[in-house]
């Protein structure tokens, strides 16, 4: 009877120790824009897209969720994307001259870390010929004889 009565208060202590003890296993990772830079002005269409990975496990990469869209809400992204790697870094041709916004998530293998916060950035690829003196355009051209009121590369 002693016995029986052992192994039950035996068996009602592991229980509360196993329900009250938690056990952390993994940290998710936090993911930090680098760039472009928030609020920067970038001039090309091929747009380098860099974040810092940081895991306090010190596990890696493992790949990573990428959202641009042309709203600060981020619908209708035109780009949403997971790629399986450790790079902490992608090219996209974004296209035309916008203002856009974007946010990056990053996994460590067993989970994904919250959203970086939103960057944005103005895509600005045109570039105008500007008269330099006695208005002429930088190819020679009188200013006043071009078609336009600028000329476009």
């Amino acid at each position: 009877m002693k016995l029986k009565i052992f192994a039950l208060l035996f068996g009602i202590i592991l229980l509360f120790l196993n329900s009250s003890m938690a056990i952390i296993l993994n940290n998710p990772p936090e993911t930090v824009p680098i760039t472009p830079q928030d609020t920067h002005v970038v001039e090309e269409k091929l747009v380098k897209f860099t974040w810092n990975f940081y895991d306090i496990d010190n596990d890696t990469q493992n790949a990573y969720w990428i959202i641009i869209a042309d709203n600060g809400a981020l619908k209708n992204p035109i780009i949403n994307t997971i790629k399986t790697t450790p790079k902490e870094e992608v090219y996209f041709n974004i296209g035309k001259d916008n203002t856009y916004y974007w946010m990056v998530q990053t996994y460590d293998g067993k989970d994904w870390g919250k959203w970086s916060s939103i960057q944005t950035f103005a895509l600005y690829t045109s570039q105008i010929i500007q008269p330099i003196a006695e208005n002429k355009c930088e190819d020679g051209t009188l200013y006043n004889e071009c078609n336009n009121d600028f000329k476009y590369c």
